[in-house]
């Protein structure tokens, strides 16, 4: 079955506009497992929605949190990840994704190409929902595109 459409007065591209680099309350919605194209490690897509602030509801999407194997040089960094979210990362246990949806964190969010990026996280403490959000200016507010393409793997 094919339809026709006339894209003669629309000019190609996205319309998605990066937030401003800076420090943002995040809010996990979503997290699906997968492997790394790579090794075929095992990995968590995490998309977040930016919690409070001018850019609430804004979606970053794809932070990818790879669980290395222990002799990796970057193994520590999924186990920070689940200790700034409340997750078990002591000793053996099992990784529940879904678990990690409705929870906070503070996010380093960075721009990549036309796109952002989480570049690391902190823990968030109940109570922080006013706290220091800051980001750099100027960016257009009132951009509303909430989806972004797929990025590629960035550990965080």
């Amino acid at each position: 079955m094919s339809h026709r459409y006339d894209g003669s007065n629309v000019k190609p591209g996205s319309g998605y506009e990066p937030i401003p680099k800076g420090r943002y309350l995040l809010l996990i919605t979503d997290a699906q497992e997968g492997h790394t194209k790579t090794n075929g490690d095992y990995k968590v897509v995490v998309e977040y929605r930016v919690y409070t602030g001018p850019f609430e509801k804004r979606k970053i999407k794809f932070h990818n949190v790879i669980f290395f194997p222990p002799d990796h040089s970057m193994a520590g960094l999924a186990l920070h990840y689940l200790r700034c979210i409340g997750e078990p990362y002591e000793g053996e246990f099992d990784v529940n994704p879904d678990a990690w949806i409705g929870k906070l964190v503070w996010g380093e969010v960075a721009i990549k190409g036309k796109f952002n990026e989480v570049k690391g996280i902190e823990k968030f403490t109940e109570g922080e929902t006013d706290g220091p959000v800051k980001h750099d200016e100027p960016a257009d507010v009132a951009a509303t595109s909430e989806e972004a393409p797929p990025e590629e793997e960035v550990p965080f």
